[in-house]
């Protein structure tokens, strides 16, 4: 399998500027003095300067400088060359000169000048036409530049004039770059056939009357966080020195033109800062700036973490500087607004919390305004502290022996009775004698037992529920009176009451009602975990049996020896740390059972799920005597609850819930009192959906076990209708189809959204009843055929980045050779720009993509091969390579480097390698583009076709 594509270079509609990088500040080490760092490169929206003059070639002779007294100065490559530091009422006088070669017929046009002053466009002036040496240059001349009368001639211009920065309006140090322009044309041409650009020259300005400011922002600082503190509005490269701050208070380090202050760990206190500010001589005298600030410019505050004990109180204080205060103070605890209540008092400074819980326990932050009360001027606005951390912790609680207690008369000794003891944390002393109180003194009653640390609980018989238990002590670290609560469950064990008091009809192991124990008390408002040991004897005396084992209090099936005589119940009952609890024991009596026969449906089968119906059906015969019926269901063979398949009412009513097989059981009173019970068996089944490919058959079928049920229970088949149903509802029957399977062959035509359905009518043949059982709605998935394609291959558009968009290289770059790929394709990167780059955020079309669904897939192999870069005109590249590669996790995964015009095809991807999932393979793709120094490039379109094969064969030796 073959596919082409074409593979163009959009990035090569090439224009004839040359764009250099943006500035540059070299890194420096940091120093303790003042420092001015020259940008060591021009601004990114000046033209590359020009190669000087050399030979007979035309160019800059001297670079833009400034002279001193009327002589030229040559600084060579010392550091002062193209730069100079000034105040703005000053000026600086300006020299250069071109040379250039008049055998070629170049003659001067004019002359620009460019200029940019800080962050701003840099603006070019116009050129002037026509010039003679008497006239002063621009005749529409540029702000901030006047020329002085000059000499233009074979072979050299000399070039006059002087920057001037009044016109600038700076409010503060401001870096302001020159550049020379010289236009030419050929013979008596007007139009510019050749530009030469000089190198910038660099001028750090101060407006005349400039003061430096400190400033920090915000200025008030907590624990945990920083803020840049420094001379306010300074550029690039210039860095005072700074002095006289409060070491003690925390870090400062040095950063860029700043200082990053970080606050020593609970630090509180106030810094003033001193800053110097030295300009060395550069064509002016030296001169410097300093400045103290009047008033601290940072100020340290802290909001400390605090712990607190439940039931107690937590007290957050906002610790300020001297001479600093806070206003509208907003608190929030674990991110919510505290608003003033009972349990809560926020103040400007301070916040209250009352009856502290374990819910409470988090992070309190204040957000306020501050001012400073020397001047009541405000410095820091919506100004948020340091996130404190609030621990609640116990201090301590009450342990009792057991939590459920049991109030039967006949109740084990000491069931009913429990001691309980206050236990304090490791950390807290107890100060004094607790205080103990229950909420309920009708049904637990409070005892001390000789000391003041234990008491007695003990419940009154006959009541039943939870009851809570508190005691209240003061301890030695907080001066306040703390609470600890406990919760009792009283109860006993009863039994069902439906038929007679505790009483079972002897065989049936499900009662009609459950029994039910105590249920265990609540634990920080979470249940207990509890196990329930439910014993069983036949003369409540020994040999108790282990019957069944819950997690809950209640018991809906319990096994026992059908032929003892008498049967009695009681509960052990383990509670999370406590001690085993006994329950009353109950006498239950058997009731011999009175089986009835005549119970039957109007099928013994449904079906459930979408479209199945009936969806309940109706007993068709029923004792007629009965009183009170009771209804359940079970699951066969187990008598456990049968719920989950299917629910039946009052009246008998069966409604299907899911799939499995289960008895209708029916209780009931009869008017001699005699317990009655039947069973009528039922399956609760679905259709079953089916799957398969373009190409085979699938088949339907009613379900095996609905077939058995409707044979072992007398009921026949007396007639099967199959239909498809559309999307849209619509139903075909499939004629001829009356069997108890459907088969369906899939076409490509197939009607993908169509479900399958069955209706069967049902005959019963004791009753003599017919019924019309319809399925659920069966689905059938419907998949392609087997196959092995190659689906998407990529387009590649080749250019660079520059200022985050994709910019079009530029005859000038082909020409020197500006895309040699020199760096490895591992270190390849939007900024790295000696390869040409595409990458899939450029477009949709560049992803590959390698589909095999085949069952049984032999290997496969992809190549690629890479034809003749070439432009529009046909012009070929020779030497032109390409890569190409996916991101892999974070690491760039790469196809062999191929060289363009070479047929040679390379070993892409193999589908026993990574990164190959389950022999299929999509991702966006990146390319990479080298070419050698092209000197007769053109503008327009470059392209060459890539060819992707895919083989379905092993790999072949050494690809």
């Amino acid at each position: 399998m073959k596919r082409v594509w074409h593979l163009g270079m959009v990035g090569l509609l090439l224009f004839g500027a040359v764009a250099s990088a943006g500035l540059v500040v070299p890194a420096t080490a940091v120093k303790a003095t003042a420092q001015i760092i020259v940008p060591t490169t021009g601004p990114s929206d000046f033209p590359a300067p020009s190669p000087e003059a050399f030979d007979n070639h035309s160019g800059f002779r001297t670079q833009p400088n400034y002279v001193a007294s009327n002589a030229f100065v040559d600084w060579g490559d010392t550091e002062g060359k193209y730069q100079t530091f000034l105040k703005s009422d000053e000026t600086v006088t300006m020299k250069a000169s071109f040379g250039k070669d008049g055998s070629d017929g170049q003659y001067t046009l004019g002359f620009r000048t460019r200029i940019k002053v800080g962050d701003a466009p840099a603006q070019t002036s116009q050129i002037d036409i026509g010039l003679s040496a008497s006239q002063e240059h621009g005749s529409q001349p540029q702000n901030g530049v006047k020329w002085a009368p000059y000499w233009t001639g074979m072979p050299n211009d000399y070039l006059h004039y002087q920057l001037t920065f009044d016109q600038f309006h700076l409010t503060g140090p401001t870096w302001i770059s020159y550049q020379l322009e010289v236009d030419y044309h050929l013979g008596q041409s007007p139009v510019i056939e050749r530009s030469y650009y000089s190198e910038p020259f660099w001028v750090l300005v101060f407006p005349a009357d400039y003061t430096p400011v400190i400033e920090a922002a915000p200025p008030v600082v907590f624990r945990g966080q920083s803020v840049s503190v420094g001379v306010a509005g300074l550029p690039v490269g210039v860095v005072p020195d700074y002095r006289d701050y409060e070491t003690q208070l925390g870090t400062w380090t040095p950063q860029g033109d700043q200082l990053l202050f970080s606050p020593a760990n609970g630090a509180v206190g106030a810094s003033r800062l001193t800053a110097q500010i030295d300009v060395p001589e550069q064509s002016r005298s030296a001169f410097s700036y300093s400045v103290e600030a009047a008033d601290p410019v940072v100020y340290a505050a802290d909001l400390p973490d605090v712990r607190g004990y439940e039931t107690g109180e937590a007290e957050f204080e906002l610790r300020l500087p001297a001479g600093l205060e806070a206003r509208n103070t907003e608190w929030q605890l674990n991110g919510e607004v505290i608003k003033d209540d009972e349990r809560f008092t926020p103040s400007p400074e301070r916040l209250v919390i009352r009856q502290l819980t374990r819910e409470d326990a988090g992070v309190v932050t204040a957000t306020a305004n501050y001012f400073r009360l020397s001047d009541g001027r405000q410095i820091a606005a919506g100004l948020a502290s340091n996130p404190a951390r609030l621990q609640v912790s116990t201090a301590f609680h009450v342990k009792p022996n057991r939590r459920i207690l049991i109030t039967a008369p006949d109740a084990p000794e000491g069931m009913a009775t429990t001691p309980v003891r206050l236990v304090a944390e490791p950390d807290v002393s107890l100060r004094g004698w607790p205080e103990w109180e229950s909420t309920d003194d009708t049904r637990l009653r409070v005892t001390k037992d000789g000391n003041d640390v234990t008491a007695v609980a003990e419940a009154e018989p006959g009541t039943s529920g939870h009851v809570g238990l508190t005691a209240r002590s003061e301890i030695e670290s907080a001066d306040e009176m703390l609470a600890a609560d406990l919760d009792f469950s009283l109860g006993a064990l009863t039994g069902p009451a439906v038929i007679g008091p505790n009483e079972l009809v002897r065989g049936v192991a499900r009662p009609m009602q459950p029994f039910v124990a105590p249920e265990p008390p609540l634990d920080d408002g979470l249940p207990v975990a509890t196990t329930y040991l439910w014993e069983v004897s036949q003369d409540g005396q020994t040999d108790w049996t282990l019957a069944a084992t819950t997690t809950t209090n209640e018991l809906h099936r319990l096994a026992y020896d059908e032929s003892w005589p008498n049967l009695f119940l009681r509960v052990r009952i383990h509670s999370g740390t406590d001690d085993e609890v006994v329950t009353n024991t109950l006498v239950v009596a058997l009731r011999p059972p009175l089986v009835l026969t005549d119970l039957r449906y109007e099928t013994p089968a449904l079906f459930w799920g979408d479209g199945a119906g009936p969806t309940a059906i109706r007993p068709t015969h029923q004792p007629s005597d009965m009183i009170d019926p009771e209804w359940a269901t079970y699951l066969l063979d187990s008598g456990e609850d049968g719920a989950a398949v299917a629910s039946v009412g009052d009246d008998g009513v069966i409604v299907p819930r899911g799939p499995g097989q289960i008895a209708i059981g029916l209780y009931a009173n009869l008017a001699d009192e005699s317990a009655a019970i039947t069973h009528a068996p039922l399956t609760v089944t679905a259709l079953a959906d089916r799957a398969g490919r373009i190409g085979e058959t699938v088949t339907f079928n009613i379900p095996e076990e609905m077939l058995t049920i409707f044979e072992e229970n007398a009921y026949s088949i007396r007639a099967v209708k199959w239909q498809r149903v559309s999307g849209d509802g619509e139903k075909t029957v499939f004629a001829g189809e009356t069997g108890n399977s459907l088969t369906v062959a899939l076409t490509p035509q197939i009607d993908r959204k169509a479900r399958y359905q069955v209706e069967i009518v049902l005959r019963d043949e004791i009753w003599g009843t017919q019924t019309v059982l319809t399925s659920n709605l069966a689905t059938l998935t419907v998949g392609n055929a087997p196959v092995l394609r190659l689906v998407d291959v990529p387009n590649f558009n080749f250019g660079h980045e520059k200022n985050g968009e994709m910019q079009a290289a530029t005859v000038e770059e082909l020409i020197h050779g500006a895309y040699t790929g020199q760096t490895p394709l591992t270190e390849v990167s939007p900024t790295n720009l000696d390869w040409l780059l595409s990458w899939p955020g450029q477009g949709e079309d560049k992803r590959l993509t390698v589909i095999d669904t085949r069952d049984a897939p032999t290997p496969w192999q992809l190549t690629v091969s890479a034809g003749q870069l070439s432009h529009a005109s046909d012009q070929p590249v020779v030497g032109a390579k390409l890569g190409i590669g996916w991101l892999l996790g974070r690491d760039l995964e790469l196809f062999p480097v191929m060289t363009m015009g070479d047929d040679t095809p390379v070993l892409a991807l193999n589908s026993e390698a990574r990164p190959v999932t389950d022999q299929n393979f999509t991702s966006p793709m990146f390319g990479f583009l080298s070419l050698p120094p092209l000197p007769d490039a053109v503008s327009g379109n470059y392209h060459a076709i890539l060819t992707w094969t895919l083989i379905s064969a092993p790999t072949p030796e050494g690809m």
